[in-house]
């Protein structure tokens, strides 16, 4: 059952759900509301995302892996970063849809103050079911 209802200027859908009491037969069952709203953004703020990168352009020597750890963790990424042979920066990231999502965005227009960023790629990109990293780290070391 549904029912509309006038909040504030806008118009909010909201869904009724029946709740069987557990107390007996002789009391009602209580309504529970929720926004159908609430409900879309629980399912996609569970969803969970991983992605490879690698950026090119001048990201070597101008703490982009630095900058790229501290944007990681404040969006509650987890993964690694490491700089490679070829003078780019790779790494693999995981998280929800719209951190990894604004992680991209970043990666391709923002970077390291310093750095000069020509592109960036992002590859075997899949849902998870539940992350496979602790944290997010910077690693040393190249291939």
């Amino acid at each position: 059952m549904s029912n509309v209802c006038q909040k504030g200027r806008g118009i909010v859908l909201v869904s009724l759900y029946l709740i069987a009491d557990s107390l007996g037969p002789t009391r009602m069952a209580r309504p529970f509301m929720m926004t159908s709203r609430r409900l879309s953004d629980l399912s996609q703020s569970s969803a969970l995302r991983r992605s490879t990168f690698e950026v090119y352009g001048r990201v070597q020597g101008v703490y982009f892996r630095k900058h790229t750890v501290e944007k990681a963790e404040s969006l509650g990424l987890r993964g690694y970063v490491l700089n490679t042979k070829r003078g780019t920066v790779y790494g693999e990231m995981e998280g929800e849809n719209k951190a990894v999502d604004q992680m991209k965005r970043w990666l391709r227009n923002e970077g390291s103050p310093k750095s000069h960023i020509e592109k960036a790629e992002f590859k075997d990109e899949k849902s998870i079911d539940k992350f496979s990293f602790d944290g997010f780290e910077q690693r040393r070391g190249r291939f």
